[in-house]
């Protein structure tokens, strides 16, 4: 179980654009850019974040610090996604009030939002008793087989806790991970996973997509 618990989870390979790519046109005038400013900027501004909530120490707040951000961004940014979201819900639930609708575009948002910054705290979660197992014994029977376990999950709450769930019943766990654009972004996400799912491995989303096929 030590051999497999000390696995590597998915890595990132990025290859990073010269000077001289910079100079041949717009397009590679742009990635050199992102590579080299916009995404070490971005991820400066993670990392400080995610630290900072992380030395708080506290869950309350690194929560609600996250809903704050991610009903600011669900009402400045994203827009697209914004009129997705609204027509997803126009055609599910057509009795909702267009202001209804709004909250609800709004509340998703702030769950994101809580999602992004409990990633501070998400080692934590489960030894301070914020996490409730229902039917964990239907996982237990599906493996008395002998054979291995498919666990489709739901994007809602807190998605980023099945793995450490599933560590925290005994499963060694692989999931498909499509990583950020941003590489610090992405090595950040990683460390996270890293602390509270050993034992649960990353694999690329496009090895998930052929082993659909």
């Amino acid at each position: 179980m030590d051999n497999v618990a000390q696995r590597p989870v998915f890595r990132q390979t990025l290859t990073p654009p010269g000077f001289r790519e910079a100079l041949r046109d717009r397009r590679a005038r742009r990635r050199f850019l992102v590579y080299w400013i916009v995404h070490p900027l971005g991820g400066a501004l993670d990392y400080a974040t995610h630290y900072a909530l992380r030395w708080t120490g506290n869950i309350d707040f690194c929560s609600s610090f996250g809903a704050v951000l991610g009903r600011r961004a669900g009402r400045k940014s994203y827009e697209k996604y914004r009129v997705l979201a609204r027509r997803n819900l126009e055609r599910l639930r057509p009795d909702m009030s267009p202001d209804d609708r709004d909250a609800a575009v709004l509340g998703m948002f702030e769950s994101i939002g809580r999602t992004m910054a409990e990633y501070s705290v998400l080692d934590r979660l489960i030894s301070a008793g914020r996490v409730e197992i229902v039917g964990a014994q239907h996982l237990g029977r599906a493996a008395e087989n002998g054979r291995g376990i498919v666990v489709a999950g739901l994007h809602l709450g807190n998605w980023e806790l099945l793995g450490p769930v599933l560590r925290h019943l005994g499963y060694h766990a692989y999931a498909f991970y499509e990583p950020p654009l941003n590489r610090f972004r992405h090595r950040l996400v990683r460390a996270c996973r890293e602390r509270c799912r050993r034992g649960c491995f990353l694999l690329r989303m496009r090895l998930g997509f052929g082993i659909c096929r």
